[in-house]
């Protein structure tokens, strides 16, 4: 199936479908680049500060930023340091001067160089704790600001969502071939809704540890998803499974495509205070920016209906190819990353 998709994208599609895969790759390289960093600072006992410091990695490289606490912090000369996913992991023990931390501050330098924001938690002696995001307009930290409240992690993972859903261009093309195999509102309706649904569950159980499976065998699933999508756009049969009852196949799908969005989620990492809240504003956010790709959607599909009637079979085809074409790329090279 593949190899006939790309016979014809080579003949016919080669500038849509090399556009689409450029796109893709800055998408992408945009998405990796912009993963926070976390700083969880604990003060122990008056003076003591136990450092959680998580960073991103990409291409072997983590990303070039540190945080600068006051001179008379003390730090041990090994710290100890590990590596999950595409997360660095590093903590250490900080003795620092009472005074310094009444009056003094910890600045995260190399923020004007990336993309990248750091979500800064602070808990002092006393349990007060306090979660700002660093960038790179307010790149320090005051340790004692009391008359600021501690934050919630709700917005910025809801923002985190928003954009992980609108630069993951595997699940974008998914979700357009189910509107194009859709016909009428009300299957329209059951089958997002059981592709959310479905999504949903998977990314919780993966993110919370009740399963686990390697990355790379769910990406190239969710590829051979979409190159089935676009095989089915591609047949004349108006009675298939597919079109009968699109949003079993949604929700089907669905379970695989949630496994890929929990491994996004572990690229960013979440703050271990606060699972539960930031998995729910990131699924949130997923789901908003889902509704606004469909409703972008569904806008140039009535717009194309009325100014280019004549030309939608034409633009059909176009896209069930694209579609295709880009799809089998991605699943080739997924599965020869194993």
């Amino acid at each position: 199936m593949c190899a006939h998709f790309f016979l014809i994208v080579l003949r016919r599609l080669s500038a849509s479908i090399f556009l689409l895969l450029g796109l893709s790759f800055a998408i992408n390289s945009f998405a990796h680049e912009a993963r926070p960093a976390h700083l969880e600072i604990k003060e122990t006992i008056p003076g003591n500060l136990s450092i959680n410091w998580t960073r991103p990695v990409r291409d072997g490289r983590v990303l070039a930023i540190h945080p600068v606490f006051p001179e008379s912090c003390r730090a041990p000369e090994h710290i100890a340091s590990y590596q999950v996913n595409a997360l660095m992991h590093e903590r250490w023990q900080l003795d620092c001067e009472l005074s310094d931390l009444s009056t003094g501050q910890v600045k995260i330098v190399g923020l004007d160089t990336v993309l990248s924001d750091v979500l800064l938690r602070y808990e002092n002696s006393e349990g007060e704790q306090q979660l700002v995001v660093l960038g790179r307009k307010n790149p320090a930290f005051m340790f004692r600001q009391d008359d600021k409240p501690a934050e919630s992690v709700a917005p910025y993972y809801f923002k985190l969502g928003v954009e992980h859903i609108l630069s993951g261009p595997d699940h974008l093309v998914f979700v357009l071939g189910l509107l194009l195999l859709i016909s009428g509102l009300m299957n329209l309706f059951k089958t997002i809704t059981a592709f959310t649904i479905a999504h949903s569950i998977t990314l919780a159980l993966a993110i919370l540890g009740y399963v686990n499976v390697p990355s790379a065998p769910v990406e190239a699933l969710i590829a051979l998803s979409i190159v089935f999508l676009a095989r089915e756009l591609l047949s004349e049969d108006e009675n298939s499974f597919s079109r009968r009852l699109p949003w079993f196949v949604a929700a089907g799908f669905g379970l695989v495509h949630g496994l890929g969005f929990a491994g996004g989620l572990a690229e960013i990492g979440l703050p271990q205070t606060e699972i539960p809240m930031a998995l729910f504003m990131f699924n949130l956010g997923v789901e908003a920016g889902q509704l606004l790709f469909v409703a972008a959607m569904l806008l140039l599909f009535i717009l194309s209906a009325k100014f280019a009637r004549p030309a939608k079979p034409a633009l059909q085809w176009l896209s069930s190819y694209a579609i295709g074409g880009v799809s089998c790329f991605w699943l080739i090279e997924r599965i020869s990353g194993f």
